[in-house]
């Protein structure tokens, strides 16, 4: 999705600062939100022994992290001659491995 809305995402990120207290508030639940997302299904991963026994929440905000790094720094990774199938393949052997019981 952020490879097919690249300019909304940049912008977006690049007006975020004008937001006012409550958008920012709001914006920052709605980040929380979309990790906990993240964090409920490593921890029922966890629960059902599919993955090792990690800190849900820690793991979804460095599983978000290397997400957000595709489109906040795109051009590093073109550099390095990566596809966004490329990234996102070496994203998720990161995560199976990191989650391998």
């Amino acid at each position: 999705m952020s490879e097919s809305l690249r300019d909304w995402f940049v912008f977006l990120y690049m007006e975020a600062r004008h937001l006012g207290a409550a958008e920012r508030r709001e914006a920052r639940a709605m980040e929380a939100a979309s990790e906990q997302l993240f964090a409920d299904i490593i921890a029922a991963g966890v629960a059902s022994g599919a993955f090792r026994a990690v800190e849900p929440h820690v793991s979804a905000g460095l599983l978000k992290a290397l997400l957000q790094d595709w489109y906040l720094k795109r051009g590093k990774h073109r550099e390095r001659g990566l596809t966004v199938t490329g990234y996102a393949d070496e994203v998720v052997a990161l995560m199976t491995r990191h989650l391998a019981p």
